[in-house]
């Protein structure tokens, strides 16, 4: 139980998806996207469907990725990814009966040899480019692809966009899909090779925000087709829809301006605290890595 989606605009690629996972009668959260390094560049990837099998997927797929020259590293993900599928999915003796055996891709990739992201999508055995500039999987993908779709027309020039239209659209899954839910995760793969797992506070709460603005809207829709509406209601019903959009600005600068309150009292906390680089080096934690299982279970 699942949304989540790929969004290209000018300067690279976004994922994004809930944190909701359902099993039997229990509800649990965590991160359904993640990335790693990969020879010529990294490889984000967001999954859908059953989760043990997909984060099994993703690991042992990655480890042979690792392995690829830069000019090899998307047929090698390609065959990873459907050997794990046969072997896992396809032959199950229930897989054409039992739905919960299935899982699903969107993966982004960026070259480092042509400072560039492409999008691809998984369906069952086969890894396929994504030309639309969107992508959407999971129980959630019907509603998000009607509500992304409209962006698309003309395409997404900025990531403040790319990031604006994901959390609405995630926030409007999450609010009327059942089995999509928790907070929203989101992934940006710049062209320039810069990533970032983006904060997804204030956009959660601005898109929650919106939800007035869209009933408002609405209503405005239904009042401008009422014959015996005089002139001054209906410039009433604009007025609300005005006022809604306000509502809606003035809280996102009101989050923005908190947020950066909070970055700022911590950095100056930190300034007295010793260089994290001296000192003994550890290995960098794998926790919350899917690509990456830990010793163990390699």
């Amino acid at each position: 139980m699942t949304i989540a989606a790929a969004l290209s605009y000018e300067g690279g690629a976004l994922l994004c998806s809930d944190t909701q996972y359902e099993e039997g009668a229990s509800k649990t959260h965590g991160p359904k996207i993640g990335h790693f390094v990969c020879p010529g560049g990294r490889i984000g990837f967001a999954m859908a469907g059953n989760a043990a099998f997909a984060t099994s997927a993703i690991q042992k797929a990655s480890k042979r990725v690792r392995k690829a020259k830069p000019e090899h590293v998307l047929e090698e993900l390609e065959d990873g990814l459907e050997a794990e599928y046969r072997r896992v999915v396809l032959a199950h003796p229930d897989h054409k009966s039992d739905w919960t055996l299935p899982y699903w891709f969107i993966i982004s990739y960026w070259s480092a040899s042509e400072n560039k992201t492409w999008l691809f999508a998984t369906q069952e055995t086969t890894l396929r480019a994504l030309h639309a500039g969107y992508e959407c999987i999971g129980i959630g993908k019907d509603l998000a692809t009607y509500l992304l779709a409209p962006s698309f027309v003309t395409g997404i020039q900025s990531e403040a966009d790319a990031l604006i239209i994901a959390a609405y659209m995630l926030a409007r899954v999450k609010n009327s899909v059942s089995g999509c839910g928790g907070s929203s995760q989101l992934l940006v793969m710049r062209n320039d090779g810069t990533f970032e797992l983006v904060d997804s506070f204030p956009l959660d709460r601005f898109a929650f925000n919106s939800g007035w603005y869209d009933f408002n809207a609405r209503q405005l829709l239904i009042a401008a087709t009422h014959r015996d509406l005089t002139t001054e209601q209906f410039e009433h019903h604009i007025n609300i829809l005005a006022a809604s959009a306000r509502h809606v600005r003035a809280a996102w600068q009101q989050d923005s301006d908190v947020k950066d309150k909070f970055i700022e009292h911590f950095r100056r906390k930190a300034e007295g605290l010793p260089n994290p680089t001296e000192g003994p080096q550890y290995p960098e934690s794998t926790i919350g890595d899917l690509s990456h299982p830990p010793p163990l279970q390699g």
